[in-house]
């Protein structure tokens, strides 16, 4: 930004310096980019609807000025999904769900017993269900005690130690006779690799009705590159025994913030003399994204009012 050869300085003289300070404001938002990848809607000199916007007020020889940095970023891109058969599909047509019928879809391997495939659509076994947000087949697994808690799992791979993950996936349940009576309550126990955390209490409702599909998430840190992904059901009270359905399950690499630090700035070491005019520091050096000093390529940086001043500029830098 270039301050001008003759600003208007509100009464003071040739000799009036400029003292710059600058307030900010971070705003968290959205807006899609568009084919270049900038954002640069501003109403009343603040930036609406976008990723990240800063309104910077800058006081010169005593006038107002407003400038508007908007950092951009591109949409991050969607994690990669690290689960093998998620969505529990792909089971043999021919594999009758409507039964107890001991088999897993494809990518999963039983863990102590012999749960089962099943279909919201098919019915059996005095079960009532509704589909899931994901659809098509789940897994219904059963406990009879802390000796036999059956589950399923798979060996994930591509890991990175030290990194966090994200495990998402829905659970359900249904009157199952003698398995799971109306009262009983269950959950699922997730491990990955070294540590388990467990899915919110599912309580077995009345013959006749199923519990609607509710999403659970949990965050691991990977402690190895490869490590094993299991889900095994706890019985937590009400009974001997307890059924629990999983779908829709999904392990993804947790997904960076993204930040901004917009720090206050005092160029009154360096004053620019009335009628002589000259330029600044970049308003930008002491600002960070994401911990990084701001790169000039990710900032449009806008003189939204000028304060009155005649001749002001800004620069892509972020010099006045």
């Amino acid at each position: 930004m270039c301050a001008p050869d003759r600003p208007e300085t509100t009464g003071k003289g040739p000799g009036a310096i400029m003292n710059i300070l600058k307030r900010q404001a971070v705003r968290r938002g959205r807006q899609d980019a568009g084919p270049s990848g900038r954002l640069n809607r501003s109403v009343h000199g603040k930036v609406e609807r976008c990723l990240d916007s800063r309104l910077v007020r800058i006081c010169l020889a005593g006038a107002l000025l407003a400038v508007s940095a908007l950092v951009w970023a591109p949409s991050p891109a969607v994690a990669a999904e690290l689960a093998t058969n998620g969505s529990l599909e792909g089971l043999d047509p021919a594999v009758d769900r409507s039964v107890y019928n001991a088999t897993l879809p494809p990518g999963w391997t039983q863990v102590q017993g012999t749960s089962d495939t099943r279909n919201p659509n098919i019915a059996g076994a005095n079960l009532t269900w509704v589909a899931s947000p994901d659809g098509g087949d789940f897994v219904h697994s059963g406990t009879t005690g802390s000796t036999n808690r059956e589950g399923l799992e798979q060996t994930v791979t591509g890991l990175v130690p030290g990194n966090d993950y994200v495990v998402s996936f829905y659970q359900s349940a249904s009157f199952v006779p003698t398995y799971c009576l109306a009262g009983v309550n269950v959950k699922w126990e997730v491990t990955f690799g070294a540590q388990s955390q467990f899915g919110a209490d599912v309580t077995c409702p009345a013959k006749g009705t199923a519990l609607p599909w509710v999403q659970q998430s949990m965050t691991f840190t990977a402690t190895s590159a490869t490590q094993i992904l299991r889900f095994q059901v706890q019985l937590v009270s009400g009974g001997r025994f307890g059924y629990i359905a999983v779908d829709g399950i999904s392990l993804q690499a947790a997904q960076a913030g993204f930040s901004i630090s917009a720090v206050n700035d005092d160029f009154s070491a360096a004053p620019i003399v009335s009628g002589t005019g000259g330029t600044t520091a970049s308003v930008h050096l002491n600002d960070t994204v994401n911990g990084v000093a701001v790169d000039p390529a990710v900032i449009v940086t806008t003189l939204v009012s000028d304060g009155g001043l005649t001749g002001v500029s800004v620069a892509s830098d972020g010099t006045l």
